[in-house]
């Protein structure tokens, strides 16, 4: 059995990397040497609109609606402003890796790193483990990672589980082993730029841009991998088709990662065993006084995930009944230093 991990921008966050929309923006609206860009993005973005957002995904979202103040002749503009972003994110998301290194992931993270991905099923509600398959102890099983983020912690992560857990696991005459990380939109310190952009032409507010050739190989996510000249698109989806339950830590589940859900909700619908785990940390309590909150919550995430899955409404009870949301508070509990990073 495959089970694939799904990585956002939460894992970073949670290993205390300033690594939000609004920690980068701090730096970059404020680095003189791109004042007039900085003018031209405010003006197109209704004076400021990017200032507001708080998502990643809500600003590559934002980048999709300011393309309706930018004419065709004038689109070089828009280019250089967001390659411009792009190069001052890489630069400062180098410089708060740096601050978080393999050498600081002590025993106790590791380890509760291991116990986290390899006893993910274990940490969950009963009724919610009664969903997943009992695949534990069972059977061999692969542990995959998905990247969104372009960072490599995860990676580090990752290597020091491998090298202190080796096998990865065995139980009985069960053997388990892991994959390494795959970053689907490239990493910092990768030759080319990470991937960065928008999901799909829908998403193009500017309907002469949306069916601009050029300008749609530059911007749409997807294409942005053949242009680079990798088959990660092509990796993803063959790793997706193998996978068996996917777990989703730290993901928005914003639009401009749809047509990733998409892949995921095809795979759903191939194979009626298959279970999607989203590790939501804005879920509150099951076990309140007061569980409203908590069926809102969780019926919203379902909610989304559906619609950004491309899920008919009319099978909904079918597929729903294989999604689990569940708390993220109760994974990856790292130990933290007095800075707020991981412990050293």
């Amino acid at each position: 059995m495959e089970i694939t991990w799904i990585i956002g921008n939460g894992f970073d966050l949670n290993c205390g990397l300033k690594s939000s929309y609004q920690d980068f923006i701090e730096k970059y609206w404020k680095k003189k040497a791109v004042a007039s860009n900085q003018e031209k993005l405010e003006q197109a973005a209704n004076k400021g609109g990017l200032l507001e957002v708080e998502l990643w995904s809500d600003v590559e979202e934002e980048m999709g609606r300011i393309t309706q103040v930018f004419a065709t002749e004038t689109i070089a503009e828009y280019e250089t402003i967001f390659s411009e972003m792009l190069a001052l994110l890489i630069d400062y998301l180098k410089i708060q890796e740096e601050t978080i290194s393999a050498t600081n992931l002590v025993e106790r993270n590791v380890a509760e790193f291991y116990n986290s991905v390899t006893g993910y099923q274990k940490r969950l509600a009963p009724t919610d483990q009664d969903k997943v398959p009992n695949h534990l102890g069972s059977e061999n099983n692969t542990y995959n990672f998905i990247s969104l983020n372009y960072t490599t912690l995860i990676d580090s992560f990752v290597d020091a589980a491998k090298g202190k857990y080796n096998p990865f696991a065995r139980r009985g005459s069960y053997t388990d082993k892991v994959s390494g990380v795959f970053h689907i939109h490239g990493y910092a310190d990768m030759e080319g730029a990470p991937i960065f952009g928008v999901g799909g032409k829908s998403q193009i507010s500017n309907t002469d841009l949306a069916t601009d050739h050029e300008f749609c190989e530059l911007w749409i996510k997807e294409s942005q991998n053949e242009i680079a000249g990798n088959h990660r698109t092509s990796e993803f989806k063959s790793l997706v088709n193998r996978t068996n339950v996917f777990v989703l830590y730290g993901c928005s589940l914003g639009v401009t990662d749809e047509y990733l859900l998409c892949e995921i909700g095809r795979r759903m619908k191939q194979n009626t065993s298959v279970v999607i785990v989203i590790l939501d940390y804005e879920l509150p309590s099951r076990t309140a006084p007061d569980r409203a909150p908590f069926v809102r919550r969780r019926r919203e995430v379902i909610d989304t995930f559906i619609r950004r899955a491309n899920i008919s409404e009319s099978n909904r009870e079918i597929y729903e009944k294989r999604i689990v949301v569940a708390s993220s508070k109760t994974y990856f509990k790292f130990l933290k230093d007095n800075s707020g990073g991981t412990n050293g």
